[in-house]
């Protein structure tokens, strides 16, 4: 007949020591159970935190694309020489808003997912940044 002897409690007291009860049930003594409980209720609310900012990041910058597609179509209409300063100007400047809106949001995501180079976020927020030189090079193409 085998018999289990009970076994340290794995909960850390607040000085950063091991508890010195036996645990009741599984791995904690009653007085840790309880925290389970609530440290999965902060997992979940970190996880849906993460979920949104990734959801709005994704937002974010589809609707600077789509706003920076349509300065494009109409850069690209003008039948007016005058125009196209102002709209290249125009592009230039919501995409530079885009980029820091877009750095800031990444910095988040990329805190949370601890690697930089590897996820889309930051290979999204760059795009801004060949955006920018772009309509400085259409702006500056307009002068002439």
């Amino acid at each position: 007949m085998n018999v289990t002897l009970p076994c340290p409690c794995a909960g850390v007291l607040a000085d950063g020591a091991n508890c010195t009860q036996l645990a009741d049930t599984g791995r904690y003594c009653p007085g840790h159970v309880r925290f389970e409980a609530r440290d999965l209720d902060m997992l979940k609310l970190a996880s849906e935190h993460f979920r949104l900012d990734l959801q709005l990041f994704w937002q974010r910058g589809s609707l600077f694309l789509l706003m920076n597609t349509a300065v494009a179509t109409v850069y690209a209409a003008a039948s007016q020489a005058a125009l196209r300063p102002l709209l290249a100007v125009f592009g230039l400047i919501t995409t530079v808003f885009w980029f820091l809106v877009m750095r800031a949001s990444a910095y988040w995501i990329d805190h949370w997912r601890h690697r930089p180079w590897l996820v889309p976020s930051e290979i999204s927020k760059w795009l801004p940044a060949v955006l920018a030189a772009g309509w400085c090079a259409l702006f500056i193409g307009s002068l002439t």
